[in-house]
């Protein structure tokens, strides 16, 4: 059963993972396409595209996912083990 559990909240973790890298493409493909049409194309090419401060958001918030995924199945995992030992 506590393996079960394990599988379970690694695979929610891991759910969480993937829907926050997808929600960051689709806002990423919204914004340039936003700033595609409102931009003049010599200011695109000397500003770029102004998505730098989001790819910064978006690899913290995978980082903490990444270590909120490490840290369950570790912990969970002794826990498991200790018990099984007894």
């Amino acid at each position: 059963m506590a393996l079960a559990q394990i599988d379970s909240g690694l695979t929610s973790l891991e759910a969480s993972y993937a829907e926050r890298l997808h929600r960051w493409q689709a806002m990423a493909i919204e914004k340039i396409a936003q700033v595609a049409k409102t931009t003049p194309p010599e200011i695109l090419l000397k500003a770029g595209l102004g998505i730098n401060g989001s790819l910064r958001e978006l690899s913290n918030d995978l980082l903490n996912i990444r270590t909120r995924i490490a840290n369950f199945g570790r912990g969970q995992l002794n826990e498991e083990i200790r018990r099984q030992l007894r």
